[in-house]
């Protein structure tokens, strides 16, 4: 009877130490499964230094054929070459204020021109599928190279997680000569359309910083339904431009939030 006793004593124990091992195991499973994404988000694209060629990070989602994402990603790489060498956009800012249960409202939508002919962009990047292809994310980026292209000011590529850039909080007006500005979003569905949105944004920050053909408009009106009462009043401002060598000099997921930071160059057209 006494050795039955044991053994339940010693099982009891056992159980209860057991959530303590799994802890302990999940703990260790974690920390070490954040080290590797960790260096993983550190690992840089394209190493810094003086002046040097065109160098493109495309971007694409991960579909189950890899060599089909290889190319969605080089189509990406094409396309910031097509922007590159020129892109118009249009930005709308409304606000509205007034006379809503839903108090003040402001939207922002843009739209960029380009020459969509990406082939003939294509056809002039160079990359090496054995070290210039990283993924992360849901992602695929590839980074393309044009070696007979001009030069620019040193890119610094795309990193994951590390030190939030200090280029966000403290913009820098110029960089090389090249007029500097700063595109932001938020994650969506895919990191793909993250890091595009934020690239784009980059642009028409560029193309506002310009101060290209800025129009305003105010108008007021009285609301008709129980939720647009009283007296309304809304601004509409458009700015649009054209830019020459808009260029993506460094861009940063916050491995956080998983929203995406561009810093990116550009002259007046």
């Amino acid at each position: 009877m006494r050795d039955v006793d044991i053994k339940r004593d010693t099982m009891r124990r056992a159980l209860c130490f057991l959530p303590v091992c799994i802890c302990v195991l999940l703990i260790v499973s974690t920390c070490a499964h954040k080290e590797q994404i960790q260096d993983d988000f550190l690992q840089p694209y394209v190493h810094s230094g003086s002046r040097e060629a065109l160098v493109f990070v495309g971007v694409s989602v991960r579909f189950s054929d890899r060599e089909e994402s290889i190319n969605a990603a080089l189509r990406d790489a094409g396309r910031k070459f097509s922007l590159y060498n020129s892109v118009h956009g249009d930005s709308i800012i409304t606000g509205r204020t007034g006379g809503s249960v839903f108090e003040d409202k402001f939207t922002s939508e843009y739209q960029l021109q380009y020459d969509k002919d990406l082939d003939k962009y294509i056809e002039q990047l160079e990359f090496d599928p054995a070290k210039d292809i990283f993924e992360n994310n849901n992602a695929l980026f590839v980074i393309a190279r044009v070696p007979s292209g001009p030069t620019m000011p040193s890119a610094s590529g795309h990193s994951f997680g590390g030190s939030r850039p200090l280029w966000i909080d403290s913009p820098p007006l110029e960089i090389g000569g090249y007029i500097a500005g700063i595109g932001h979003s938020d994650r969506h569905n895919s990191h793909r359309d993250t890091v595009v949105k934020s690239y784009e944004r980059a642009v028409i920050s560029i193309i506002g910083s310009l101060g290209s053909r800025i129009s305003s408009e105010t108008y007021s009106y009285q609301g008709a339904s129980v939720f647009d009462q009283g007296h309304i009043s809304a601004t509409e401002m458009t700015v649009s431009g054209t830019i020459n060598n808009f260029y993506v000099i460094e861009s940063w997921t916050d491995p956080l939030k998983l929203s995406v930071w561009t810093l990116a160059i550009a002259s007046r057209n």
